[in-house]
């Protein structure tokens, strides 16, 4: 880590300490309704798990998503704020180091005989991101990304099962009382997760097309992977490029028209710039294909959830892979 940034995480591990003092030990716990039992606190740094959570545990546990909805994943830093609520919760769940670049350091400080943390990436191979040929002839996708191993493993269901796994196994111990309900839900979730993957398969495998176009930051590498997709992507899904070379610009309405692809899409969160460009060079039209890692204000207060998304996603591969017109 550069030195500047250990500083500045210092310098935030200190005042998240003097509010602890100041806030967390000068003023007793609030209490739970009279009779009810005290619930867990869970924080959560991305919205899967934090849906994942929600699906498990629903209201036996106190849940908090430190990231801001609309805000990029990427960008996001702890605030003194936030590192009080780390240190002061039951259940700490973040994605891994790669994803949460800061997490480790803060890690460190947290007091683990009362503070469990639970890295959402154990159990999941990580994969690292593969580019084709022709990106790798473009300049800007030979520099060195940050993350050559990608971290979005959400991405696929599969990898989504295993992390609802890992939250309910912790959960149970946490809070054994509760236990055979978080099984019980867990099992049900991840039934609904094995449903949503077949029928991802079954829309793969009848396509005339296995191919999708990314004029946008590419975060669906897992995805890719585990159906069987090619893809072109314009960025790498952590780069702060917003828009592209004219060479990549190029390249990709070339192939969309050479193809027959009549779909591109853009991400979530987007400014849509390059798949309206593109979109305007070739006729086709543009999609959304949402990675999950966060949602709109919106979104969040309406209760969307992951298998929303992604049961978005299915129906938006229907059209860029030729299935429905």
């Amino acid at each position: 880590m550069k030195t500047n940034q250990a500083k500045r995480i210092f310098a935030l591990l200190l005042t998240a300490a003097l509010l602890f003092t100041l806030f967390g030990c000068g003023r007793a716990p609030q209490e739970e309704p009279s009779g009810a039992p005290k619930r867990l606190n869970v924080v959560c740094t991305l919205f899967p798990q934090y849906d994942f959570v929600q699906q498990i545990a629903g209201n036996k546990v106190e849940l908090t998503l430190l990231l801001t909805p609309g805000a990029d994943s990427h960008t996001y830093d702890p605030s003194p704020n936030d590192m009080v609520k780390i240190n002061n919760c039951d259940l700490f769940l973040y994605t891994g180091d790669l994803m949460e670049l800061w997490a480790a350091d803060i890690i460190k400080s947290i007091d683990k005989t009362k503070v469990t943390v639970l890295d959402l990436s154990e159990g999941i191979t990580l994969s690292a991101v593969e580019h084709g040929e022709e990106e790798e002839e473009e300049e800007h996708e030979a520099e060195e990304h940050e993350h050559s191993v990608d971290p979005h493993i959400w991405t696929s269901p599969k990898n989504a099962a295993i992390m609802v796994q890992n939250i309910a196994a912790a959960l149970e111990k946490l809070d054994p009382a509760n236990a055979n309900a978080y099984e019980l839900d867990a099992k049900s979730y991840c039934d609904k997760l094995d449903r949503l993957d077949a029928q991802i398969r079954e829309v793969v495998d009848s396509a005339p097309i296995k191919e999708i176009v990314v004029c946008d930051r590419f975060a669906m590498h897992y995805f890719c992977k585990e159906y069987g997709l090619k893809y072109i992507a314009a960025f790498d899904s952590c780069t702060s490029e917003t828009e592209p070379s004219p060479a990549m610009l190029t390249r990709i309405t070339e192939h969309v028209k050479k193809n027959h692809i009549p779909a591109v899409f853009y991400a979530e969160l987007s400014n849509r710039n390059m798949a309206t460009k593109v979109a305007s060079l070739t006729g086709v039209q543009t999609l959304e294909l949402h990675s999950c890692h966060n949602v709109t204000d919106a979104q969040f207060n309406t209760g969307v959830t992951y298998l929303d998304l992604m049961e978005q996603n299915l129906n938006m591969l229907k059209l860029a892979l030729g299935v429905v017109k």
